[in-house]
């Protein structure tokens, strides 16, 4: 889990994201949250209990132009 974090860390501070968000929650997993000059991103990893292996989720978001604007 350490070197997928270190990945993900890596390239979320790098080019045109920025890394704004590194928490570690109560129950061992880790969320990040990156911005770009486009759509954000969230990565949740965690080592699932009782197996091996490491669990990635990727989300993303693309919020619309008009839902910006300002409610009168």
């Amino acid at each position: 889990m350490d070197r997928i974090l270190e990945y993900y860390r890596r390239i979320l501070s790098a080019g045109n994201w920025r890394l704004v968000s590194d928490i570690k929650n109560r129950d061992g997993s880790v969320a990040l949250y990156a911005e770009q000059n486009g759509p954000p991103m969230w990565v949740r990893i965690w080592k699932p209990k009782g197996q091996s292996g490491t669990m990635i989720q990727l989300t993303g978001a693309v919020a619309p132009k008009d839902s910006t604007k300002r409610v009168k």
